[in-house]
């Protein structure tokens, strides 16, 4: 008989170990995940920084740019970054350089429509408060001027491209 009470004390012992260690370390993990945003228009509004570029290209995803690639299409990719306003759009080429500039707005399903010089449209796919993804599907009855621009200077066929993919962060 007094061997229950024993094992009974042994196995709620075990089990407060496992609990407390099982909290420590679930309460003093460093890393923490960022959740998507649940209105992705709160938390657009901020600068991007690109850090890769994808393009679906006959079926297959080639590497356009990624920072510190030595195997990219295009390198002064480095140096591009969108602002995003309360309304306002600016697309910067380089540090000091404007490529474009307008406005945008974001549709119920995450679509962004940006009115500029070169009007372009693009699906967030995801998007954090620090890391922004999204897809712009290559149009071949009415490409956008950047589309076909990166798509010239990068070296691919228009006729081969679906999709460009890109992730932007808040870090330059």
């Amino acid at each position: 008989m007094k061997k229950i009470p024993n094992i009974i004390i042994i196995a709620i012992t075990i089990t407060c170990f496992n609990f407390l260690s099982c909290s420590k370390n679930s309460s003093s993990s460093t890393t923490t995940q960022q959740s998507p945003c649940a209105n992705p228009s709160d938390c657009i509004v901020n600068t991007w920084y690109l850090k890769q570029e994808l393009a679906n290209y006959n079926g297959s995803m080639v590497t356009i740019f990624v920072e510190g690639g030595n195997a990219n299409l295009i390198n002064s990719f480095g140096s591009q970054y969108w602002v995003f306003g309360n309304n306002t759009y600016t697309e910067y080429s380089s540090q000091d350089t404007v490529f474009d500039s307008g406005t945008w707005k974001i549709l119920p399903d995450s679509t962004v429509e940006i009115n500029s010089t070169y009007p372009d449209t693009f699906k967030i796919t995801s998007i954090t408060a620090d890391t922004l993804n999204i897809n712009i599907p290559y149009d071949h009855n009415y490409p956008s001027f950047p589309s076909v621009e990166t798509a010239v200077v990068s070296g691919l066929d228009t006729a081969k491209l679906s999709a460009y993919l890109l992730t932007f962060t808040t870090k330059p």
